[in-house]
């Protein structure tokens, strides 16, 4: 499990959007929890991202076991690894769509999971120090408006996943309180998504966007990212930034691209600097506790063991 002696006392969750090409997959991990919202998926052409890039990203931060994995809809690029993952890794409960978990066996084949939630309608749902306000808007016939909406709150702020819903669906979602400090942008920067008045409603201060680099589709397209840009908000992009880390905590939040630290020491110091003060203060306390178990040594002439 993600932990560290600043996680504990400050409540470090990390919001980790993966690098997974044209698609989606966000890894949320708390001091005891790991929930996976998208799976990501190669629709088109040959490669498999699950076995390539999925699954050794997991191991590769210590995830063996997904406490949740949210669906947002069926589209292969969000969902597609969701096989493989369940044949390596420990799902204790998957939430899909109204109707997802059935429709999911029959276009991808069986899962290994614990347990399985259908939302039928918006709902709520607490995940230790984690609130998920969940929307199912549309019943539409199109499986990108059949999208779950999550407004996911970690220590007072708000990160909004909107799978791939479009204008017709973020209408309908304008009368919830979608309020956020977050926006995962939907259907990965498309034109038909993330209107004006979504973004007003919404306000929020960043946003994020998955997409494969350089794609067929052309997102972000150049008016989506005109609107987001012209409500002053700022945009971190996967394509671009690579994989993307929020850090929120007690006391503050921030978001950085792994390109942005790889390429900036100075940003890299920045990021950890509560990581690397943690580990001085635990430095300084280990010195100081062994000078004072010398010092009673020479003082008492006893040896103190362990």
């Amino acid at each position: 499990m993600y932990g560290s002696l600043s996680s504990y006392i400050n409540n470090d969750v990390r919001v980790n959007f993966i690098d997974i090409g044209q698609g989606d997959s966000c890894l949320i991990r708390s001091r005891n929890k790991n929930i996976l919202i998208d799976t990501g998926g190669i629709t088109f052409g040959k490669g498999d991202n699950g076995k390539g890039v999925l699954l050794p990203y997991l191991k590769k931060n210590g995830v063996k076991t997904l406490d949740y994995v949210f669906i947002s809809h069926l589209d292969g690029d969000h969902c597609k690894n969701l096989k493989v993952l369940s044949e390596n890794m420990e799902i204790k409960n998957l939430v899909f769509r109204k109707n997802g978990y059935v429709d999911y066996i029959r276009k991808y084949g069986n899962l290994n999971v614990k347990k399985v939630v259908d939302i039928e309608s918006s709902t709520n749902i607490l995940i230790e120090d984690m609130e998920a306000d969940i929307f199912q808007i549309s019943n539409s016939i199109v499986e990108n408006e059949k999208s779950i909406i999550i407004n996911l709150k970690i220590n007072d702020k708000k990160i909004l996943f909107t799978g791939d819903i479009g204008f017709f669906t973020e209408n309908q979602i304008l009368k919830n309180n979608i309020k956020c400090d977050y926006l995962k942008v939907a259907h990965h920067g498309s034109k038909n998504s993330t209107s004006t008045e979504f973004l007003k409603s919404s306000s929020p201060k960043e946003c994020i966007i998955s997409c494969g680099y350089k794609n067929r589709y052309g997102h972000p397209h150049k008016s989506t990212l005109d609107r987001i840009l012209n409500e002053d908000i700022k945009v971190n992009r996967t394509d671009l930034d690579g994989n993307i880390i929020l850090q929120i905590n007690r006391f503050n939040d921030r978001i950085i691209g792994f390109n942005n630290i790889r390429e900036d020491l100075l940003s890299y110091i920045s990021f950890y600097k509560v990581e690397f003060f943690s580990i001085i203060l635990y430095m300084i306390s280990l010195i100081w506790i062994v000078l004072l178990r010398r010092k009673y040594e020479l003082y008492t002439g006893f040896e103190v063991i362990g």
